[in-house]
């Protein structure tokens, strides 16, 4: 309904324009510069032919007026002056497809709301290619749309504020301002950047009707630095894209932070990114809005089982095909992202306590042990966990970063119970310590025993070195400073 709507309102705006003909503006960008095209936009509909294509601002755009371009030369424009956006969807588009996303890459990256080709000039688009391009692009509120009419088809994005393109551009423009700052050649090191940089600077808010008065997300989120969820999934996808990292943007549903059981439901924007090569969820919003320690990411590099178990969080094709969104089954594993260095083998184990301290369901989750589906029964105000986990289980996952002695400083010990089941208790341990406030400063080694400056901690630790060339803590001493 929604989509015949937006193709209703399209047809309004283009159907009984005139279509007076007048002299053919035609103008080639300087190479590896587009934001250097300065051609007069007085070309219109009937100035176009089979090689060239017609861009529209939004100011043209009722009257079919814009810039005519030769086709060849938008198709052949270096890629770094393009729109930063994920390469998932690629192999959608096979040979001469491929123009219909270096169109879409160049109008958008130049403030043009669309253009129009003539038909046969581009291998004609599938539904299926058309739902690929639902989930690329986002600007605001808007939609693609894509009309055939009297031989031409014109591919243009319905805006939901007339100066929606002026606004990304600017927005576009902070966002590589800001990629330019962020740390390149390690996915998660990058991905991790950038979701810690828009917690840091991103205040979730509405300073305005957002969604009749405003919708300039990326303008919003990087610029004015006050967002609702499309901003944050928005600064995320073009942030990442921009440094290197495929990320996607996903809509549809939320209970929020009060949980899948809430009946809270409203609409709600997060990201996928492909980190070491394999896809995880991640939530900026909720990560900087939910009631969770500081700097604990409880919503980054999950599964989508976990989010939709924890937040409610799924797709629906109203606003994403859910049978093309890769799938994220696999949560994210410390030891394969962090332990190849005494180091990395400190910072898994502080990872593990982090989210012991708030919830070890939630780290067994995070750790692939469990989902949505596994049983948990508690007791004595969660005093102990009773998880349908076997502790053998649990113990070959855990036993690759930590030995007992490294673990029996956590706020919760993992046992075998009587029927072989993982049984979670309070160890009674715990030595006062935040353990969500705790980030490594600096790690120094003396005769194999390592000395880390945690902050208000300074831990001591010896490792040992795996088969798998992975270290993992062999015992470890925290002491206040």
């Amino acid at each position: 309904m929604k989509r015949l709507l937006v193709l209703l309102l399209a047809l309004l705006l283009l159907g009984g324009c005139a279509k007076p003909s007048g002299p053919t503006q035609t103008a080639v960008p300087t190479a590896g510069t587009v934001s250097e095209t300065t051609a007069p936009e007085s070309s219109r509909i009937s100035d176009l032919t089979a090689d060239t294509v017609l861009l529209y601002r939004q100011a043209g755009f009722k009257s079919r007026e814009g810039t005519l371009l030769p086709l060849e030369t938008v198709l052949s424009v270096s890629e770094d002056v393009l729109l930063p956006r994920s390469h998932e969807y690629d192999d959608c588009f096979p040979g001469e497809s491929a123009g219909w996303l270096r169109l879409l890459d160049y109008a958008f990256a130049n403030e043009y709301q669309g253009f129009s080709v003539r038909i046969r000039s581009l291998p004609a688009l599938s539904e299926d290619q058309r739902s690929v391009i639902d989930i690329l692009y986002h600007i605001d509120d808007g939609r693609m749309c894509f009309l055939d009419v009297d031989g031409v088809v014109t591919a243009f994005y319905l805006c939901s504020r007339p100066d929606a393109m002026e606004k990304f551009a600017v927005g576009l423009a902070e966002a590589r301002k800001i990629a330019a700052e962020a740390p390149r050649g390690d996915d998660w090191e990058t991905t991790e950047w950038i979701f810690h940089y828009l917690a840091d600077h991103l205040t979730y808010g509405d300073r305005e009707t957002y969604y009749s008065d405003r919708g300039h997300h990326l303008y919003d989120a990087l610029v004015e630095h006050e967002c609702l969820c499309s901003g944050y999934a928005d600064a995320m996808y073009y942030l990442c894209n921009l440094c290197g990292v495929e990320c996607l943007e996903l809509q549809g549903w939320s209970n929020g932070p009060a949980g899948p059981g809430s009946e809270e439901t409203d609409g709600h924007a997060w990201n996928i990114a492909r980190v070491y090569g394999t896809w995880y969820v991640c939530d900026p919003t909720f990560n900087d809005t939910a009631p969770m320690p500081a700097d604990v990411p409880l919503c980054f590099c999950l599964s989508s089982c976990f989010l939709e178990a924890t937040f409610g969080h799924r797709t629906e094709g109203i606003y994403a095909d859910p049978a093309r969104i890769p799938a994220c089954e696999t949560c994210f594993d410390p030891v394969s992202a962090w332990n190849t260095t005494p180091e990395g083998a400190l910072k898994s184990w502080l990872w593990f306590a982090a989210y012991d301290a708030f919830d070890p369901t939630y780290l067994l989750a995070c750790g692939g042990l469990a989902d949505y589906r596994t049983e948990a029964a508690a007791s004595g105000e969660r005093a102990q966990i009773d998880m349908e986990i076997s502790y053998a289980d649990y113990a070959a996952w855990a036993g690759r970063f930590m030995d007992e002695a490294a673990a029996a400083l956590l706020p919760w010990s993992f046992a075998e119970g009587a029927d072989g089941r993982l049984v979670i208790r309070r160890s009674g341990t715990e030595p006062g310590v935040d353990w969500a406030g705790l980030v490594i400063r600096s790690v120094t080694e003396t005769d194999g025993v390592y000395t880390a400056d945690l902050g208000a901690v300074t831990a001591t630790f010896t490792v040992t070195q795996q088969g798998d060339d992975l270290y993992r803590i062999e015992s470890i001493e925290l002491s206040q400073k």
